[in-house]
């Protein structure tokens, strides 16, 4: 298994265009570059010194077991299905959590103060969290993650009203953040409906579409492809293929359009 160093993890987010004081959304897979030479703070502290103090790091800090528990706490309930990376942001202190029990974002720096005040029944709404990371010129990170995990797509979909899915909402006790109570409150998310089967594709599209016009990087490390772009980019690319299709991820799930970005 290959060693990965935290010089060389800085030299990866240089390769990416990741700097002093961006704002980052990262999406992870560790396991994919080797070992980390000091476990996943190899990651962390690489994160620390690229973007410094003025610097923004979010990971997604989902938690879809509220559907079935019905309870939720901002700083106890863990990460799910996130790999380490993200779980071990969302565990250092002085890290925020966004104000939602399902579709949380883990996040610290200048922006989580702004990020951790917005609370709306879909974290995909409008006027919701990912919307407003998109607003801020964050850029995404793809460290070992395909654009497949992209969680912004969802926010192209729900935008579109894209009709193979659906508004599900669920209810539960929540505490959204430090000092305060219990909320029992009604949650939502635009949930895939899987009597129709459909497992939306494409994010690599835009992704390749995105390198083409240079407004995307992407840089390897231990033979791994990574990626890494303004939020924005994304969402408008996705956007105007939703607006002139919204079975657009659906058709190309079923046949692919082109060959996404490769991995050797």
């Amino acid at each position: 298994m290959q060693l990965v160093k935290q010089a060389d993890v800085e030299a990866l987010l240089d390769s990416l265009c990741v700097g002093t004081a961006d704002a980052v959304l990262v999406h992870s897979d560790l396991l994919r570059f080797g070992r980390p030479e000091g476990g996943v703070g190899t990651y962390l502290a690489a994160f620390d010194t690229v973007l410094g103090e003025a610097g923004t790091l979010a990971v997604p800090g989902f938690t879809f077991s509220f559907i079935k528990t019905g309870s939720y706490h901002w700083a106890d309930t863990r990460s799910e299905d996130m790999g380490a990376f993200a779980e071990a942001v969302r565990k250092r202190p002085g890290t925020g959590r966004t104000r939602h029990p399902l579709q949380s974002v883990a996040v610290r720096g200048p922006h989580a103060r702004a990020l951790t005040t917005i609370q709306t029944p879909s974290a995909y709404a409008k006027n919701g969290v990912f919307q407003a990371i998109s607003d801020l010129d964050f850029k995404v990170v793809l460290l070992g993650a395909e654009p497949k995990h992209i969680s912004h797509s969802h926010l192209s979909e729900e935008t579109a009203r894209v009709p193979y899915r659906f508004d599900k909402h669920v209810s539960g006790a929540s505490v959204l953040g430090p000092g305060e109570g219990v909320q029992h409150k009604t949650w939502s998310f635009f949930a895939r409906d899987l009597e129709r089967d459909v497992r939306p594709a494409g994010e690599h599209i835009i992704v390749s579409e995105l390198l083409d016009q240079g407004d995307w990087t992407t840089a390897m490390l231990n033979g791994v492809r990574t990626y890494a772009g303004p939020v924005s980019k994304f969402v408008a690319a996705l956007d105007q293929r939703l607006s002139n299709d919204p079975l657009w991820m659906a058709r190309v799930s079923a046949k692919p359009e082109r060959p996404g970005p490769s991995n050797d």
